[in-house]
């Protein structure tokens, strides 16, 4: 089973800034942010060649992105209210440096309330805006984990005539 982060981005950034990149935006430079603010868990998903950042925050369900949000899994980028459309990356992460990341989180702020996520959320746009004045930065509409069988690469020979 694979696990896929599915996240939606609106519209509008969707068909001017990831769509015209297509399956070409898996191959271009990428990088996942994270930040920690009050006990809550946020990242950023920056794409350096349309010039974006995807942010999101795990907040209220830290506890899935803590099981999920490490190894090797999908991120999935779809438009808000069409789900046909989507651009795909693979993704590998340091198991154990996000799993310190979630335990400072904790240490922290066992139980982050609304209002520690809207704090956190206001602190981490400054940041991105701060060290990345020239990227436009966009909030997730929304985002999901999905867990999914993975596909079998394996061929089967044909015989044809």
């Amino acid at each position: 089973m694979a696990s896929v982060l599915e996240v939606e981005v609106p519209q509008e950034v969707f068909r001017r800034r990831i769509q015209p990149f297509g399956i070409a935006l898996a191959e271009v430079s990428w990088r996942i942010k994270m930040f920690t603010h009050d006990g809550v868990i946020l990242t950023a998903l920056q794409l350096e060649e349309p010039n974006l950042i995807v942010a999101l925050s795990f907040w209220p369900h830290a506890d899935i992105a803590r099981r999920l949000f490490k190894g090797n899994f999908e991120i999935s980028l779809v438009a808000s209210g069409n789900q046909d459309n989507r651009v795909r990356m693979d993704v590998s992460l340091d198991a154990a440096t996000i799993e310190e990341l979630f335990v400072a989180a904790e240490l922290i702020n066992v139980n982050p309330s609304r209002a520690s996520a809207r704090r956190a959320e206001k602190h981490f746009l400054e940041f991105l805006t701060t060290s990345f004045p020239d990227t436009h930065v966009v909030w997730a509409a929304t985002h999901q984990w999905r867990v999914r069988r993975r596909r079998i690469d394996a061929t089967v020979p044909v015989r044809v005539g």
